[in-house]
């Protein structure tokens, strides 16, 4: 259960109920029935705390789970309803309203985790790449319970 949430506009962390003393270690992915809420940022004998994804410091690789062929990396912007989808090919057919999901490309997050949904897309200023927003599958705002992946 989540028992605490960051006051922080800064830092995207809550306060989950179970530590080491449960199995739970530093950099263990975290969902919920959603999807992909984050990774453990630290843990003591009984509270871990997550980092949400919609964090600045976090970066997740992702997919595009109709397509698989379009790779790029979500960002968070600090809004707990937006995400940012970056390093994507301009020739790549990337559409509003696909569903973004993990790479497995990283050493934290395992593959097919639903991340969002894209929601408008933009060509960066060189021309090479372009950015997508990406709406969050989980509304970080309601959120009361997380699961925590111990292996994979």
């Amino acid at each position: 259960r989540i028992i605490a949430r960051s006051p922080s506009n800064w830092y995207k962390i809550v306060t989950i109920d179970r530590g080491t003393a449960d199995g739970v270690q530093k950099d263990m992915p975290v969902i919920s029935p959603d999807g992909l809420v984050g990774c453990i940022a630290s843990a003591d004998l009984n509270t871990s705390q997550v980092y949400l994804i919609t964090d600045r410091e976090i970066a997740v690789g992702v997919i595009l789970q109709e397509t698989r062929d379009t790779k790029g990396i979500v960002e968070g912007t600090g809004e707990n309803d937006l995400l940012t989808m970056v390093n994507i090919p301009y020739y790549s057919g990337i559409e509003a309203g696909q569903t973004v999901i993990t790479s497995g490309l990283s050493e934290i997050y395992p593959k097919g985790i639903k991340i969002g949904t894209i929601e408008k897309i933009s060509r960066e200023e060189s021309g090479l790449l372009l950015t997508a927003s990406v709406k969050p599958a989980v509304n970080f705002d309601r959120l009361e319970e997380v699961f925590v992946i111990r292996g994979y």
